[in-house]
C-alpha cells in the first residue's frame, strides 16, 4: 500500500480559508479534508485547490458510505467553489462530469 502525500500546509490553509472552517455539507467544524475526484480516478489531482474541499466527521463518513444527499451537497459546492453559483437545472451525473472536467483540466 503506497503512503498519500500530506497536504502542504500551505494548501490547507487555502482551503480553510475558502471555507471558513466549515464542512461544505452542513457548515458545522469541519476538520477533514477531502478530494472530489478520488487519488485513485486521478493522482495528479491529489494536490489541486479545486479538488479538496472540508468535511466534517460525519460527512466524510456519509460520502465513503455512498450517501446519495451528502454526494449531492459536495457535487453541488464543488461546483459552486468554481462558478461562484449555485447549479441550476442540471442532475447529479451532469454536475459531477462538469465538476471532474474543470479539475481535470478539461480533458
Amino acid at each position: 500500500m503506497d503512503e498519500r502525500k500530506k497536504l502542504p500546509k500551505v494548501l490547507k490553509d487555502a482551503v480553510r480559508s475558502r471555507q471558513k472552517h466549515r464542512c461544505a455539507a452542513c457548515f458545522n467544524l469541519g476538520r477533514h479534508f477531502h478530494h472530489v475526484v478520488a487519488r485513485a480516478i486521478d493522482e495528479s489531482q491529489e494536490l489541486n485547490y479545486y479538488n479538496i474541499i472540508m468535511l466534517c466527521k460525519d460527512h466524510h463518513k456519509l460520502f465513503h458510505l455512498g450517501d446519495p444527499e451528502t454526494i449531492q451537497t459536495i457535487y453541488e459546492y464543488a461546483w459552486y467553489v468554481q462558478t461562484g453559483k449555485l447549479p441550476e437545472h442540471m442532475d447529479l451525473m451532469e454536475i459531477s462530469k462538469q465538476v471532474h472536467k474543470f479539475i481535470r483540466g478539461n480533458d
